[in-house]
């Protein structure tokens, strides 16, 4: 079991938090245990870097005594020195890595401490991670069809899953790893239909979340491949296009030919001497000599150049070893953790990990000058390291490989559990068969603080299929569309929803929330909505269930044939499959709905001191209030420019506000 594994002694630590309330005083608890465990593994480590030191000395004054004095003790002071100055060796690593692993515990509880109590802070990145369609290629050759649901970019936008500043991605996002972060992101963007897969993530995720303690120590082991994405990636594409040395037969053959060196030699000092009545004499060794420094390196171009990127994996191997280890080690029981564990265990069998990771150091030796030329010379030392690693890289592969995704997808079942047990006031979704439905109670928005998020909640798909709702700009329609989106793709990925309860059948995603022009394809932002509207009408139409969420249709085009196409669309969305919820302005939309069979919801605004007041609070019913005059008198426009607008609103048949 690795230093992460036995670091900061469960012992030491409180006892776990039952509630999210307890969560920060136990993660307080924890990081001062771990700073001290840091400090006093540092102060060991330096005791024995000076035990290193003295033994390590003890060795040449042993044999200056033994040597150079006559003084026969003087041998048993070499050899002790040579026993103790191993142990010191071992003794320092140890403190070094448990220091390590203490800083790094440390540093993920401090992580969490920012998050805890509903904080929306990104710890890690909230972009796309850059090698996601290579990695995702990677994890679909070593799984069944899953009956993924792609987002679009319309959607991934719509739903903020991506953002520099604040994303839905940025809030989950606890991996430390190239792998961890795509795998995450893959999984974000193409959440299974599944049933079978969305409860297993589901029990796995919800297993890691009350796991406080082993959480923990995941993140910390994985939190050294921070600095090493090249490398990762690089170990990656290493293993995946590992191919057998040219010419292997010969080569097989030429490692074995390094018997000859000390057979010539023995036999070159042996007839020097005179033991032995044969005398070949030192001509067969100086042959083989010049056999091996001019004619083999001709038969075996391209070794030193096959051997080289590895002198840059050393780190990442280790560290993806010692992650395996604790995974093994530490890995509660449950659903998709114990096909985790075996995973990893088969990655440290012979052969993979823990073999590879050995003989990687083998490279470095003698790789400098006149000093590797002679030692190849003498044994092929090239040769014989690549032969090694080969063994690993092609007959281990897939252990290691499978090894490799294991940790990316533990990545991302720690990602969601710190989310689904940071967040305050959060529960498990329960997923049902049967006809569309989506229940969600005090529902709230992720990306919005949790001090100033307002719950509202929703019922979708037993008696009414569509919500339209109105109310004026800023009083919370697009957030609680976005609400409803998001933990829905929170349920569908495995994580904890933001709501005191949540029913749902799996339910593909469509929004038309955030349409913009494209002018690479000649769109303008009218074209560009009605063509991602068509993709609901069409799937309402025989498609898989699904959520359409609608901020404004048709905001792009005049008002009259605005009403008319949205009306039509909201109409046959109706009369098709799917659940729908609908934001806007228009009250002729209000009563087609209405007519049509669905409910009518509004957010409501209070002015006071000429200032709209908003409580996002969702009501039955449409709006009433018009509130456009009322704005503009409260920020000072002229007189005269009001009296018009009044005018206007009375030519055109239309109530004017009243106070």
């Amino acid at each position: 079991m690795g230093p992460y594994a036995e670091a900061t002694n469960l012992t030491t630590w409180s006892g776990p938090p039952a509630t999210n309330r307890d969560l920060r005083p136990w993660l307080e608890a924890v990081d001062k245990t771990a700073r001290h465990d840091k400090s006093h593994a540092r102060r060991r480590a330096m005791l024995w870097a000076w035990g290193r030191l003295f033994t390590f000395s003890a060795i040449p004054i042993g044999a200056y005594l033994f040597f150079g004095a006559g003084l026969s003790w003087g041998a048993f002071v070499a050899a002790a020195g040579v026993i103790l100055f191993a142990g010191a060796v071992r003794r320092h690593e140890a403190a070094t890595g448990a220091a390590t692993a203490a800083g790094q515990i440390s540093l993920v509880s401090e992580e969490a401490l920012r998050r805890v109590g509903g904080v929306p802070v990104t710890l890690r990145s909230g972009l796309e991670p850059a090698g996601l369609s290579t990695w995702q290629a990677f994890f679909e050759q070593r799984e069944p069809s899953l009956n993924p649901d792609r987002l679009t970019p319309q959607e991934i936008d719509d739903l903020d899953v991506y953002g520099e500043r604040l994303s839905l991605y940025g809030l989950l996002n606890r991996t430390s790893s190239p792998v961890g972060a795509s795998r995450l992101a893959g999984w974000l963007t193409s959440p299974p239909m599944d049933l079978g897969m969305i409860g297993e993530t589901q029990a796995a995720t919800r297993t890691l979340a009350e796991a406080h303690a082993c959480r923990l120590r995941l993140l910390a082991s994985a939190s050294l491949m921070r600095p090493m994405e090249g490398a990762c990636d690089k170990f990656h594409a290493t293993m995946q296009g590992a191919t057998p040395i040219e010419n292997e037969g010969i080569a097989r053959i030429i490692r074995w030919l390094v018997l000859c060196v000390p057979i010539t030699l023995i036999l070159a000092v042996e007839s020097s001497f005179g033991w032995i009545a044969f005398s070949p004499g030192w001509m067969p060794f100086v042959v083989v000599l010049i056999v091996n420094a001019i004619i083999i390196p001709n038969l075996l171009r391209g070794v030193r150049e096959r051997l080289r990127p590895w002198l840059e994996l050393e780190p990442i191997v280790a560290t993806m070893r010692q992650y395996a280890e604790t995974a093994a080690a530490i890995l509660p029981e449950g659903p998709r953790l114990i096909e985790l564990r075996r995973r990893f265990t088969e990655a440290l069998e012979p052969g993979g990990l823990v073999t590879l990771h050995r003989r990687i150091p083998l490279v470095y030796l003698g790789l400098a000058g006149i000093l590797h030329t002679i030692i190849d010379v003498f044994c092929f030392w090239d040769l014989q390291v690549l032969l090694l690693l080969e063994r690993c890289t092609l007959s281990g592969r897939e252990q290691i490989l499978n090894g490799i995704a294991a940790t990316g997808e533990l990545e991302m079942l720690c990602s969601l559990a710190a989310f689904s047990a940071e967040q305050p006031e959060t529960s498990w979704p329960a997923f049902e068969d049967g006809p569309p439905h989506l229940s969600i109670r005090e529902g709230r928005h992720p990306l919005v603080a949790h001090e100033n998020a307002v719950a509202n909640s929703l019922e979708l798909g037993r008696g009414e299929n569509t919500w339209l709702i109105t109310g004026s700009n800023m009083s919370g329609k697009s957030t609680f569309l976005r609400m409803a989106g998001v933990n829905v793709l929170l349920a569908r990925i495995g994580a904890a929803v933001c709501a005191e309860g949540m029913a749902l059948t799996p339910l593909t995603i469509l929004t038309d929330l955030r349409i913009r022009d494209d002018l690479s394809r000649k769109e303008s932002y009218f074209l560009a909505e009605v063509r991602q509207v068509r993709r609901m009408v069409e799937t309402g139409r025989g498609g898989p269930p699904m959520l359409a969420l609608i901020d404004e249709p048709f905001r792009g085009t005049n008002s009259a044939e605005r009403v008319a196409a949205a009306g039509a669309v909201i109409s046959s969305l109706m009369r098709g499959g799917g659940l729908h919820l609908v934001a806007t302005h228009d009250a002729a939309l209000a009563r087609i709905v209405a007519k049509e069979g669905g409910a009518n919801y509004h957010f409501e605004e209070q002015f006071e001191q000429n200032q709209m007041v908003f409580d996002y609070q969702l009501r039955p019913g449409p709006a009433k209030g018009r509130n456009a005059l009322r704005v503009l008198e409260g920020e000072d426009y002229p007189s005269d420019v009001i009296a018009r607008a009044h005018e206007l609103m009375r030519e055109l048949g239309e109530s004017t506000p009243t106070s």
